[in-house]
């Protein structure tokens, strides 16, 4: 589901395979009956929407009662060190810059920086992980997730173009399952944005993220790590 043109591309991308469908709609207003899906979820869109929550209300209306509902929302930094809060700081700085630039400039800008982190990030953790004296710093490295430098270009436009941004912490993502009803609420950390569960656990809702697509000169956060939340729609009494 979005609401923008571009949907046509991800039309083109799934083409032939079964039961994929797209839709275009707006997210306040799903086009579904009540409790249609089983399963819903949101991945790095919420927290670009001038009103998140009434989104995350909109989803729920359409799950079932007792199905499962995930959404990934970026974290605010309120729980990580000071030099954390500072480089996310710095990197919002920058967003007042690169959300002004045209779309063809910024593209530029993240092509030209892509082969940069590339040679900071990416191939020394690529080297410094197989070391026990190294290991520890590595896993402290951004952009470690991928050598493509496709990847790499999508990541930094994806973090420096979207004009809004919401950050959260747990407390106030916990905060919106409560008002929505929710119960088994929990936050889980896993490493390197993995989404898989290592037990069975009653249902996922992926509570906060730190997606932390930023210019690695500017955000050299400790490392890219998600936070997750897990919850159960409430049985009707």
């Amino acid at each position: 589901i979005d609401v923008a043109d571009s949907l046509a591309v991800t039309k083109r991308n799934i083409e032939g395979k079964q039961g994929l469908c797209v839709c275009q709609a707006d997210a306040y207003r799903l086009p579904f009956k009540d409790g249609t899906f089983d399963f819903a979820y949101s991945f790095g869109v919420l927290h670009h929407l001038p009103d998140p929550e009434a989104a995350f209300r909109s989803m729920i209306r359409a799950v079932k009662r007792g199905g499962y509902i995930a959404v990934y929302l970026y974290e605010d930094f309120s729980q990580r060190p000071r030099i954390d809060r500072v480089l996310l700081r710095t990197a919002n700085l920058l967003r007042l810059i690169t959300t002004r630039m045209s779309a063809p400039a910024l593209f530029v800008l993240c092509v030209a920086l892509a082969p940069a982190v590339l040679a900071c990030c990416s191939l020394p953790y690529r080297i410094l992980k197989n070391s026990r004296i190294t290991s520890g710093f590595a896993e402290r490295i951004p952009f470690r997730h991928t050598v493509r430098l496709d990847c790499i270009r999508a990541d930094l436009y994806d973090r420096l173009s979207a004009p809004i941004e919401h950050r959260y912490s747990r407390s106030q993502v916990e905060a919106w399952f409560t008002r929505a009803g929710l119960s088994d609420t929990g936050i889980v950390i896993i490493e390197d944005g993995g989404m898989g569960e290592k037990n069975r656990l009653s249902a996922v809702a992926i509570g906060i993220g730190a997606a932390l697509i930023v210019l690695a000169a500017a955000e050299g956060i400790a490392h890219r790590q998600r936070v997750f939340g897990k919850s159960l729609i409430l049985e009707d009494d």
